[in-house]
Order: C-alpha cells, then sequence, then structure tokens
C-alpha cells in the first residue's frame, strides 16, 4: 500500500520542540475494525472493500511548547487542530468548555506549566523523536571515528 520516508523517523524537532509524529498507513475492513501497518508497507493486500487510511509526516516542532502563546493553543483546540488532552499534555495548557467555546484557565495553566517545567529541566535542543532515542540508547547509532554526539551539551534557547 505504502513505501514512504519517515516511517520510522520523525521529523526533528529543535530548539525545545517536539519530533513529528511518523508516517502511518491503517487498512479499514468492512466492518471498522482497524490495522496499522508500518509507512513501509508495499506488500501489503488490502480486500475489497476496506479503506486506507494515510497520515503523512508531521514537522518537527520549533521552541519549548510550555511557552507557547496560550491563547493560540486554544484557538486550535477550538478550530479542531488540538485536542484538548493535547493541549494540557503537550502546551501544558488547562481548558474549561463552555458551551461550544474553549476557555483558558490562566492560573491553572501557571500552575501546571511551573510544575511540569521544573520536573523537566530544560528542553534539548533537538529531539529526534522515540525510534532514534531507543537506537541511541541501544547502541545503534554510529558516528565515524572521533566524532563526537552532536546533541550532548546543548540546550534550548528560551525564545523571548
Amino acid at each position: 500500500i505504502s513505501n514512504a520516508d519517515r516511517s520510522l523517523l520523525g521529523c526533528y524537532g529543535v530548539n525545545g520542540g517536539k519530533a513529528g509524529l511518523n508516517y502511518q498507513v491503517s487498512v479499514f475492513d468492512e466492518a471498522g475494525a482497524e490495522t496499522v501497518h508500518p509507512g513501509m508497507s508495499d506488500t501489503v493486500t488490502v480486500p475489497p472493500g476496506a479503506a486506507v487510511r494515510i497520515v503523512t509526516t508531521g514537522g518537527g516542532g520549533w521552541g519549548d511548547p510550555f511557552a507557547r502563546e496560550v491563547e493560540k493553543v486554544a484557538y486550535d483546540v477550538q478550530c479542531g487542530l488540538v485536542s484538548p488532552d493535547a493541549a494540557r499534555e503537550d502546551y501544558g495548557v488547562v481548558l474549561k468548555q463552555s458551551g461550544r467555546k474553549w476557555r483558558t484557565d490562566i492560573e491553572a495553566t501557571a500552575a501546571l506549566r511551573a510544575e511540569r517545567s521544573a520536573a523537566r529541566g530544560t528542553p534539548a535542543m533537538f529531539d529526534r523523536g522515540p525510534y532514534f532515542a531507543k537506537a541511541k540508547q541501544g547502541g545503534r547509532v554510529r558516528r565515524p571515528d572521533g566524532w563526537s554526539d552532536p546533541d550532548e551539551g546543548w540546550e534550548a534557547i528560551p525564545v523571548a
């Protein structure tokens, strides 16, 4: 069904931003049951009546998500670009729904961001995603002799 770049290694996040999601392929059978396949799935046969969903790679983020303007996160939730759960988990923004409108809880957001920032520490300059982190931890990232790890010692620069 698919043969695409970025099926394992997502786009990097920089200056505290998070890595983007990988390319993903799902096949839904006639009953609606989903089977998720890796992005590099060029030998999968799709049966008649099935539907294929392809989600392309997301770009990596720029800057500390906890520094993103609170009202912009609320706007993204209002537009359906970010879920309320992702606003809280990824951006540290606490929202309350009032009818069809999402409103920010400024005090709860400030407290949550302070707590999570303190627990996390200074974000890294680069986030190469979970696949790279696992490969690095498992000793599968190799560099030429004499080269050091370019990620070590670099931290995100706070954006004013």
